[in-house]
């Protein structure tokens, strides 16, 4: 597998790249906490990406996907906004898979960035004083699946590219 620095440069989408590449200033700086928030960043961005261009490159279940999309960004950052764009993304893994840009074991790889996001993120999750401390490998794994699983991936579906794991 390449190392993650060059797969960082093979980001499909120039729009996702900058995420991925402040998710690795973040893990070289030893922000383990911010590294996942921002890995977590490049797989949404991704995967809005590419269900929006599949939308345009005619796919009607993504045409549907995209005009839900673009009604939530209407909304701006009202409460109504904010509830329609987080439903969406709490959606997203199972859009991937649906539109086969990941299989069910890229899905469960993801998952994981998901859940250790929310507790990144999110500290109140836990006891109080009781801080999510993800280790420096943790943080790099999951930016290595990220990269390998999704963000080198056009936007094709699953049958007409190859599927790498790490």
């Amino acid at each position: 597998m390449a190392d993650v620095e060059s797969l960082i440069g093979q980001v499909w989408s120039p729009d996702v790249r900058p995420l991925a590449e402040e998710a690795w200033r973040c893990y070289n700086a030893g922000a383990t906490r911010a590294c996942i928030t921002m890995t977590w960043s490049a797989v949404t961005a991704d995967i809005i990406t590419k269900l929006v261009r599949l939308a345009d490159d005619g796919d009607g279940q993504a045409v549907f996907f995209r005009t839900t999309l673009t009604e939530a960004q209407k909304k701006g950052l009202t409460k109504e906004g904010v509830r329609a764009m987080q439903a969406i993304e709490a959606s997203l893994l199972e859009k991937a898979v649906e539109f086969e840009l990941i299989d069910s074991i890229g899905s469960r790889e993801l998952e994981r960035i998901r859940e250790d996001r929310n507790l990144c993120a999110h500290p109140s999750l836990r006891m109080l004083g009781d801080v999510y401390e993800p280790r420096p490998e943790v943080a790099r794994g999951h930016l290595a699946v990220a990269l390998t699983t999704l963000l080198t991936h056009p936007p094709t579906q699953a049958g007409h590219r190859p599927h790498l794991h790490p």
